[in-house]
Formats: C-alpha cells, sequence, structure tokens
C-alpha cells in the first residue's frame, strides 16, 4: 500500500542502533502516512527480529542486496524501490526529534505548492556531550523532507560511494532551485544527528576526513558539476560553483599534506582528474577572459578561503592556489591559458 512519506534507512551492520532509529519513527503523529524502508547493505546481517517488534504498529521492511556498495548506492535503491509522494532519509544510528518532526516538515511541505524541499534544524552531538546546531543546512540529508516528483523531473540521484555523496545530491537541488521550485527552511529542530565511536566518519583517528571524503568529493563534484552544466541552471552560479570546488580540493590538498602525507601521491592525481574533467574542460581560469571575468573569479576564490580559514588552523600553505593549479594541470596544452599568480 502507498504512503504519503517513504523514509529510507541505509543499514550496515546496525543491529546496535536500529531499535533507537525505529522507535524515533514510531512515536510520529503522522505514522499513518509513513512507510519505512530500510536497505541492507551487504552486511549480512539478520534484522527480523528487529522488524517483528516494529510490524505492529508501522509499515517497515528491509530490503538487501549481496554486495557491500556504500551509502549512496543504497539510497538510491531505497528510492528506487519506493513511490511514496514525499522522501525522507534517516541513518539507522540517528534519530527523529520528537514526534512532531515529520508533522511539522510535511505541514509546511503542504502548505505551498512551489516547496520542492522542506529544511528543519538538526543537532550534531559531540562525544563529550556538546551538540552543535546546523541551521538552513544544504550539504546533509538529516532533517529533509523531499518532494518525489521534482527529483524524478530533473533526474537528481545519488553517485554510488559512501563519501560525500549527501553533497552531490543537494548541490544538484540546491542550483536547481528556481520561482516555482522552492526550497523552504524551517526554523524548528527536527533531527538528531548522534555519536557513534564506529561511524565511518570517525573510526581509524578521523582518517575519512582525509581519505574517502576527500575523494568521494571530487567524484560527486565530477559528476554534479556535468549534471548542472546539462541542466536548466543559470550558467554563472554553475561556474561560480567550479571554482569554489577547485578551492575547495586546494585546500584538501593543505591538510591532507599537513595531516596524512602519506596519501599525497594518491591525493594530487585525483585533484588532476578534477583539471581533466572540469577545469581543462570548462577552461574556468583562462587569460583571455575579460577583466570583470577575472574579477569574478577572484572573488569566489577570496569567498571560499575565507569560508574555509577554520580548516586551516594551524597549517602554512606549501603553495599559493595559482601554484597548485599549475602542479595539477600536468603539463597539458591548456596550462599555458591558466592564470598562474
Amino acid at each position: 500500500m502507498q504512503k504519503l512519506i517513504d523514509i529510507i534507512i541505509p543499514a550496515y551492520n546496525a543491529r546496535d542502533t536500529l531499535d533507537r532509529a525505529l522507535s524515533s519513527i514510531a512515536m510520529q503523529t503522522v505514522i499513518d502516512k509513513i512507510k519505512v524502508t530500510i536497505v541492507s547493505d551487504g552486511d549480512n546481517v539478520y534484522y527480523g527480529d528487529i522488524m517483528a517488534r516494529f510490524r505492529e504498529i508501522m509499515d517497515v521492511r528491509v530490503l538487501d542486496y549481496v554486495e557491500n556498495r556504500g551509502v549512496g548506492y543504497a539510497r538510491q535503491f531505497g528510492i528506487d524501490k519506493t513511490n511514496g509522494k514525499y522522501l525522507a532519509f534517516l541513518d539507522a544510528d540517528d534519530t527523529f526529534a520528537g514526534a512532531y518532526a515529520l508533522e511539522m516538515l510535511l505541514t509546511k511541505m503542504e502548505s505551498d505548492n512551489k516547496f520542492v524541499v522542506v529544511v528543519g534544524n538538526f543537532f550534531e552531538k559531540r562525544k563529550d556531550m556538546s551538540f552543535v546546531k546546523h541551521e538552513n543546512d544544504m550539504v546533509w540529508m538529516h532533517g529533509k523532507l523531499y518532494k518525489r516528483d521534482f527529483l524524478d523531473k530533473y533526474n537528481v540521484r545519488f553517485l554510488a560511494n559512501s563519501a560525500n555523496e549527501d553533497v552531490g545530491f543537494n548541490t544538484k537541488i540546491k542550483y536547481l532551485e528556481n520561482e516555482d521550485e522552492r526550497i523552504c527552511f524551517l526554523p524548528n529542530l527536527v533531527y538528531y544527528w548522534h555519536w557513534t565511536d564506529t561511524a565511518i566518519t570517525k573510526i581509524n583517528n578521523f582518517d575519512y576526513t582525509y581519505n574517502q571524503s576527500f575523494f568521494g568529493y571530487v567524484d560527486n563534484m565530477i559528476d554534479t558539476i556535468e549534471f548542472l552544466k546539462n541542466s536548466k541552471c543559470d550558467n554563472q552560479y554553475v561556474d561560480g560553483f567550479m571554482i569554489e570546488v577547485a578551492t575547495q580540493i586546494y585546500i584538501y590538498n593543505l591538510r591532507i599534506e599537513f595531516n596524512r602525507p602519506d596519501l599525497m601521491d594518491k591525493v594530487v592525481k585525483k585533484s588532476k582528474e578534477f583539471y581533466k574533467k572540469i577545469i581543462e574542460k570548462y577552461e574556468i581560469f583562462n587569460v583571455d577572459k575579460e577583466l570583470e571575468e577575472q574579477g569574478f573569479v577572484e572573488e569566489f576564490i577570496s569567498k571560499t578561503m575565507l569560508e574555509q580559514m577554520i580548516n586551516l588552523r594551524g597549517i602554512v600553505p606549501y603553495m599559493t592556489f595559482w601554484d597548485f593549479i599549475y602542479l595539477i594541470g600536468d603539463d597539458s596544452n591548456y596550462i599555458e591559458k591558466v592564470c598562474r599568480r
């Protein structure tokens, strides 16, 4: 039976936390409008007993496949196997914040036909029991309700990997927004992002930050930029976004060189891939551009550097941004046109 809201939960070795996550759904005031799909990401874990505890109070099922494919694939698999008008996502180790979380998102969504995504606030719990409040967020999947017709109309899909796939997905939506299809931000708290020692972003002394995160970011940004270039988005906005991404990749290189120099050969190689597929292809740093366009480039570089200064705390850059662009140009013909400053 089709329900109004599909909640998709990717699960990998999630027995210790899934009861808590499902309990936060069971308490929702709109539980009769919700269908829960747990996507078991090739973990070969038995969830049948957990399902049995909840089937009397909610519509819940498990879908699985043999090979572990990552959270991006799992979320997209869940989207493709469901048909509700709206979509929400819950990580298996997180919870919704209170009984009214989904009702608040749904009520706002249905208050205006122009709304295609409604975004609530969420709290991120830290290990020391401190909390970080995230407002107006278009990075994470947490605390959002999506209109399926909008995703289908533009073919917005997850890249099948396990790092920064949410950034790619939400960035596509962010740049697709227009006068008739709007993102709505709520001031309400709707989601708790729990601390879990075994989470992929935290294990091995946060190795994810300097390893999977970077490679996933580059892959998702290449995919997202190509998607936006082939969409109806304003090209100037997309050009600005490409410059921001190039600057972010530069900052990643500085951080990884400082914290994990053993990864730099692979990191530079991946950066060169971005150069070939995006910088060279779209000539975003061409010296032949008018002075006004070159000022546009500098503005976006400065803006991104300022926003990311906190991530460079204690790090002395070993090369400038333009030296970095020259480095990853790899002596291609296009490098002669790049503004090396």
